[in-house]
């Protein structure tokens, strides 16, 4: 763990190094921070920086842990997970930042090559990032085959935290049916169809357990940190129907932070109790990343606005009764970004067409919504004239952060495990194929890390500041190992992958079946999550938005 410190700490040293060097040297006319192309590679060593350091303070809790439960299992396992990742990362970024220096990086003169001789010297030590992966697998399968379930990332030897978990599996036990877990096992979309998901949306509000992100005054829960934490996990375990986001984190803060105390009265409860299904009108054709050259204009006459254009991308539109969109107010002279406002839309307003969107995975998922002269009040708009941009991107930093999704990626790979396992004893396949065992352990070692990111931006949440740039990071990663464990849900069904299904959903279109229910949302799930570095901005747009934090 000493190696893992000293190896989490350089990085973020020569991150800084690098930083500095882009801004201060010029090329081509401009600092090299304003190409694009360094820009990213720079966000991608933050990345790997804030991973590193993560995985490093989580490793230590975890070990301390496992030490006091004897179990040597866990400690090996959190030992080798976080030397896998923090080498690994250690030396990329002082490869990278050699690179990035250019000629001047591989000189005596300069401190980035003492970064990686530091690095060599260390796995010459402790051993590479490769040696202790290979480690976690071997421990993984051994972890697998004698039953044992994964460490949990944070602890509940206080008396308090347990009662809090039992309590939630009791409820769980009591309020999630079998039907509701298998509909929502079924769905190869990270939305649940509100036939899944509303039913389960209902339980939790009648509980009061809806909402625990939000204020208490807001009907939020009151919730810790650490209840937080035991509660996504222990839902996902279950096996729980996703929620939609749509409502509770994305339009709920933004009416909680700009809303008028009469939208805030009107539209919270109802939100609350699933009376009202947003859907989110942003992206427009030819306006997708560049969300600021959007074109849908509003006009105001007397205390409405008329609206006309479109939007496109709609998730669940067809589904809705309320959209949240971004609006062009301002006049030709105005500033993009300064002419733009955010209204709240009833769906049932005459002048509005939904036209559904096919996707690859055969999914239903997305819309197109035409506004054809279509009145809303001016009563609907939330915050300022103009003042659109702001609250987008208030929003768009709930939306990417803030939410506990490690427990839902751990639960989808145990799904694919189960595949890997079908028809043997557990862990026998992956034991007996090492490339599959590093695979799998990859993407332990990624969850894992991902889960330590969250806890931090939980916590800064906790006290009332914004996730920020942070944001950013964990929607870049979770995209990017949930497409990691779908490709490896492919890679185990071998031939079976030929086998499609037309129809949706799925849980209610079993004559169809060809292959078991663990087998059949796989593929379809494969295709659907090739959206998630798109959707919420792409992993290009996140990874500006951490070079902008930062670079500048």
């Amino acid at each position: 763990m000493v190696a893992c410190a000293d190896s989490a700490r350089a990085p973020q040293a020569l991150r800084t190094a690098t930083v500095a060097d882009t801004r201060a040297r010029q090329q081509f006319g401009q600092p090299r921070a304003a190409n694009q192309v360094l820009r990213h590679r720079m966000a991608d060593l933050s990345v790997l920086c804030e991973e590193a350091r993560a995985m490093t303070l989580g490793a230590v809790a975890l070990v301390a842990a496992a030490e006091q439960d004897g179990d040597t299992n866990a400690r090996s396992l959190a030992a080798a997970a976080a030397r896998a990742k923090v080498a690994a990362a250690a030396r990329r970024v002082a490869e990278e930042g050699i690179q990035l220096h250019g000629g001047m990086g591989v000189t005596e003169e300069l401190t980035v090559g003492r970064y990686l001789r530091r690095q060599v010297a260390l796995e010459a030590m402790f051993g590479s990032a490769e040696a202790h992966q290979r480690r976690h697998a071997t421990l993984s399968v051994e972890r697998a085959r004698a039953g044992g379930d994964r460490p949990a990332a944070m602890q509940d030897d206080d008396a308090a935290l347990t009662a809090f978990r039992d309590e939630v599996r009791a409820f769980l036990a009591e309020a999630l049916t079998p039907e509701m877990v298998r509909a929502a096992r079924l769905n190869p979309s990270v939305f649940s169809e509100p036939e899944i998901g509303m039913p389960w949306h209902r339980a939790l509000h009648r509980r009061g357990w809806i909402a625990p992100s939000w204020p208490v005054e807001h009907g939020g829960t009151g919730w810790s940190l650490a209840q937080r934490w035991v509660f996504e996990t222990e839902c996902a375990v279950a096996g729980a129907p996703a929620l939609s986001p749509l409502g509770l984190r994305m339009a709920g803060p933004v009416i909680m932070r700009f809303g008028t105390p009469e939208q805030k009265a009107h539209y919270l409860p109802r939100i609350l109790s699933g009376e009202d299904y947003w859907c989110q009108g942003y992206s427009e054709p030819g306006s997708g990343s560049d969300l600021a050259s959007l074109a849908t204009r509003a006009v105001r006459d007397g205390d409405q606005y008329v609206i006309n254009g479109s939007k496109i991308w709609t998730t669940h539109a067809h589904h809705a009764n309320r959209m949240f969109a971004l609006v062009r107010t301002g006049g030709a002279d105005t500033r993009k970004h300064e002419g733009i406002s955010f209204l709240l839309i009833d769906m049932a307003t005459p002048g509005i067409t939904v036209r559904p969107i096919r996707s690859v995975s055969g999914d239903h998922e997305v819309n197109q919504v035409f506004f054809d002269d279509v009145r809303v009040p001016v009563s609907c708009r939330l915050g300022d004239e103009g003042q659109g941009w702001t609250i987008a991107k208030y929003l768009l930093e709930f939306e990417r952060g803030g939410a506990i999704s490690a427990g839902r990626l751990r639960a989808a790979l145990e799904r694919v495990r189960r595949l890997a396992d079908a028809g043997g004893s557990p862990g026998a396949r992956v034991a007996a194929d090492p490339d599959l065992a590093l695979a799998f352990s990859a993407v332990e070692i990624d969850i894992r890390a991902l889960e330590m990111a969250e806890l931090k931006v939980m916590s800064t949440l906790s006290v009332g500041q914004n996730p920020g740039s942070v944001s950013s990071l964990l929607k870049l990663r979770w995209s990017e190992i949930h497409q990691s464990i779908t490709k490896l849900g492919v890679r185990m069904l071998g031939a079976d992958a030929l086998a499609w299904e037309e129809l949706r959903p799925m849980h209610l279109h079993d004559d169809q079946a060809v292959l078991d229910d663990v087998a059949r949302p796989v593929v379809p799930g494969y295709l659907n999550a090739r959206a998630y570095t798109i959707f919420g901005g792409t992993s290009e747009i996140q990874r500006e938005i951490i070079a902008r934090d930062v670079i500048g």
